[in-house]
């Protein structure tokens, strides 16, 4: 539904937001994946072997090919952010990388591509390591029946197991390179999970990351507490009959950066009320704005005796600047006082005329004028720094927007979503390895129920934490835990009654799949 709406969006020339197609394209491949992995194994049921047939072409069979198509996928998402990055420099100039955007750190679109291919990663580095581990001890893998080692015979195409067949000196180191290689993946997978959660715990007790609310249709973001990049006002498809306000959320919010300001910080307390405590903790109101050179301005203002009614207004940057004499009383027309902060451009980025971004808005109390995106630069030129307002859903910093910005996509309620999402392919991936590398055990029928118990714990646990602020989304994550569960649920039943035919489990699927619905 996401691509189909993206594609309609692209055909009538409106921007595609990247953000709105990810969960949506992330669980489909996933879904894929897992469907493909498991119906490749040899001790599968028949159903998972009829849906897994189809989709040889997403995923190799190869433990060693499918770990070096993904390394291959991460390094070509790596030269397309090289080649990103010097664009940037190239059409912008001088000072260009000093200013980078923070969607270009390194990291960035790295750790976004790994929610893609975490899952084959994972799966071939334990089905490599098990594989290893097997023919060291003198076993086979079932993925690799044409090849005989010592303490097996090769009878009709099958390999046959020995009793005391043991593996020489050259196998051990044949295999030994290709086993680290494997923990070295699994390793670099488990730390950047441990690392992104503990970051993400100590950004939101130290205060540097916040939630408010956007201007537009009061829906909830994460935006750092001191904001350095400003962003172009977000553009939203709007309601539809179809999908009611999912395209109003705000992960179908496009926007892009257009310029480096001089840095600002957020003065204000979060809400102590309940009703605005979320799983992420407080929401933040939306300012007041300060820039950081003026915060000794701001304390001084804060701590001197005023009147109630100045107590209630928010400090704003002209107040700051003590260039307005108490006696003026400016009026500000409805679009300077919904765009209440006041910024200031250090660098301004080159951005095409094609989408028609605005960048901010200037005027006086008898006139507004729009400052398009495309423009900003031109101007910058002519007079250095742009002096504009803008919105709290426009301010973007360096933790946010940087290298795990795959952590606070708009629409997003949960930050951890992410490293979570990655740890539980690591483990899933050990699930489907033990079947496609143990020839003799493979996966017991109380591991088939448990990992399918788990995944139905785990859809309940996505409507309740609600990772996404939308349901379409959080359905889209939904599936793919259903499809484990299914598949879990095949593989047992196959395990209890291997006399089963096709027809008979799909019946049973259909019966419990209307039970569950009723």
């Amino acid at each position: 539904t996401a691509v189909i709406a993206s594609v309609a969006l692209a055909a009538s020339g409106l921007p595609v937001p990247s953000a709105a197609v990810g969960p949506s394209a992330v669980s489909a491949a996933s879904t894929l994946q897992l469907l493909a992995l498991l119906g490749g194994c040899v001790q599968a049921s028949p159903v998972l072997h009829a849906l897994g047939a189809p989709l040889d072409w997403v995923t190799s069979t190869d433990p060693n090919s499918c770990l070096m198509a993904s390394l291959a996928i991460l390094a070509g998402v790596m030269a397309l952010h090289l080649a990103a990055v010097v664009w940037h420099v190239g059409i912008n100039k001088s000072g260009a990388l000093a200013a980078m955007p923070h969607g270009l750190l390194f990291g960035a679109w790295e750790l976004r591509s790994l929610s893609f291919v975490a899952l084959p990663l994972a799966t071939a580095a334990w089905s490599i390591l098990f594989g290893g581990l097997d023919r060291m001890n003198g076993d086979f893998s079932d993925t690799r029946r044409r090849e005989a080692l010592p303490g097996s015979v090769v009878h009709n195409g099958e390999v046959e197991v020995v009793e005391g067949g043991s593996a020489d000196i050259d196998t051990v180191l044949l295999e030994l390179p290709a086993m680290l290689m494997a923990c070295l993946m699994l390793s670099v997978l488990t730390a950047i999970v441990w690392h992104t959660w503990s970051t993400l715990r100590s950004w939101f007790e130290d205060g540097l990351v916040i939630r408010t609310r956007l201007p537009e249709n009061n829906a909830e973001v994460f935006v750092d507490r001191v904001c350095d990049q400003l962003w172009a006002m977000p553009l939203f498809p709007g309601r539809s009959r179809l999908l009611g306000d999912w395209l109003s959320s705000p992960s179908w919010a496009f926007t892009r950066p257009v310029a480096s300001v001089k840095e600002l910080e957020h003065q204000g307390s979060p809400h102590r009320d309940v009703n605005v405590r979320n799983e992420s903790g407080l929401v933040w109101p939306t300012g007041p704005w300060v820039p950081v050179r003026s915060l000794d301005v701001y304390n001084e203002l804060r701590t001197s005796p005023r009147t109630a009614a100045e107590r209630e207004e928010p400090l704003t940057p002209r107040m700051l600047s003590r260039t307005s004499s108490a006696a003026e009383t400016p009026v500000q027309s409805l679009c300077l006082a919904a765009h209440p902060i006041e910024v200031l451009t250090a660098f301004a980025y080159q951005t095409s005329a094609q989408h028609r971004c605005i960048a901010g808005v200037v005027g006086a109390p008898w006139l507004d004028a729009a400052v398009p995106a495309s423009a900003l630069s031109s101007i910058s030129r002519l007079v250095g720094g742009v002096s504009m307002r803008v919105h709290s859903g426009q301010l973007a910093g360096r933790l946010t927007t940087g290298r795990l910005a795959a952590c606070f996509d708009w629409g997003t309620n949960w930050p951890w979503r992410w490293p979570t999402d990655i740890l539980i392919k690591v483990v899933l991936g050990l699930y489907i390895a033990r079947q496609r590398t143990y020839r003799s055990a493979g996966c017991s029928p109380a591991t088939h129920g448990l990992v399918a118990l788990l995944a139905l714990l785990m859809v309940v646990a996505v409507h309740t934490k609600r990772p996404y602020l939308h349901l379409i989304d959080n359905l889209s994550v939904s599936s793919v835990l259903l499809t484990l569960a299914a598949c879990a649920g095949l593989s047992l039943h196959a395990e209890l009654q291997p006399d089963t035919t096709p027809q008979e489990v799909t019946s049973y699927g259909l019966g419990l799949t209307a039970m569950v619905f009723l």
